[in-house]
């Protein structure tokens, strides 16, 4: 069968609702950077954004892959999409109430940074627990297809919301994308066995990752990558919006279509799609080893 791993409930169940998520999580990057830029008007500030949203992954990815082998991979799920949905919610009411500055949203995408770091090793270690192993290697790239698919709709709806009534509903429809998962997670018949991290030896925790029982470290030791990714990909939107606000604002000045030129040609250079920007999941990286 050619999508052999859709045959599982429980993984047909995982990858619609992080369909939904991606989407709506690329949809609110869009919507905070534009916000962020209003707010402040400094392209330093969106850099401080990438920071305040990086810096607990790299912190606390490790501990994340460590509790993802000791825990129920599926809570763990539902705890962390929790705390992602919760930043969303912080935005949406903060904005509402016209009371949003760039502290409450640098605080809000530190929070929703700790919820990230113990995301993917759960979410990718679940996944070997949800297929046989001869239908990994199709599960992965499923997943990869549907992540991909949503980096690329999920900004281009987000830029059309944006420009027709602003950033509250892409914050509302990120709240309601989380839902979705959450209750994809809730519906799973998937019962992991769990060791507790009280039955894992700090000796077990340090040692190299190389067996079935713990993918969740070997996950989160990947997840360190996603800072290069994600920097290049903020630098490219951060970029991007500078160049259409200074556009937008200033296009009457001398020289504003070359400085705009030259934003632009900045965006391209630190795009995605670049040599510099590698994809965070590991299914890239261990077909490329021999």
């Amino acid at each position: 069968m050619r999508f052999s791993s859709l045959r599982s409930r429980d993984f047909r169940l995982l990858i619609a609702g992080q369909a939904v998520s991606l989407s709506g999580s690329s949809m609110q990057q869009v919507a905070v950077v534009w916000q962020l830029y209003l707010l402040t008007g400094s392209p330093l500030s969106l850099g401080m954004l990438g920071l305040f949203r990086v810096t607990p992954i790299l912190l606390l990815a490790l501990g994340g892959g460590v509790a993802a082998d000791a825990l129920d991979r599926r809570k763990l799920m539902i705890a962390s999409q929790t705390g992602m949905m919760l930043a969303s919610l912080g935005l949406l009411a903060a904005t509402h109430m016209g009371v949003v500055t760039p502290g409450i949203i640098y605080a809000l995408a530190a929070l929703g940074g700790v919820a990230s770091a113990f995301d993917p090793p759960a979410r990718q270690a679940l996944v070997t627990q949800l297929v046989p192993v001869e239908a990994l290697p199709n599960a992965f790239s499923l997943y990869m297809t549907a992540y991909q698919i949503a980096a690329v709709a999920g900004p281009a709806l987000g830029g059309a919301l944006l420009a027709w009534s602003g950033v509250e509903p892409i914050y509302l429809l990120d709240v309601i994308s989380y839902l979705a998962v959450i209750v994809a997670l809730l519906a799973m018949e998937h019962k992991a066995p769990t060791r507790g991290l009280s039955q894992m030896s700090a000796a077990a925790a340090m040692k190299p990752p190389t067996s079935h029982n713990c993918t969740g470290r070997l996950y989160a030791a990947d997840q360190l990558w996603f800072a290069r990714t994600y920097g290049c990909q903020l630098s490219s939107v951060s970029t991007m919006v500078s160049a259409m606000t200074a556009a937008t604002h200033s296009s009457h000045r001398p020289g504003a279509r070359r400085a705009a030129a030259q934003s632009r040609a900045a965006a391209t250079a630190s795009s995605p799609s670049g040599t510099r920007c590698s994809s965070i999941y590991p299914i890239n990286r261990m077909q490329g080893r021999r």
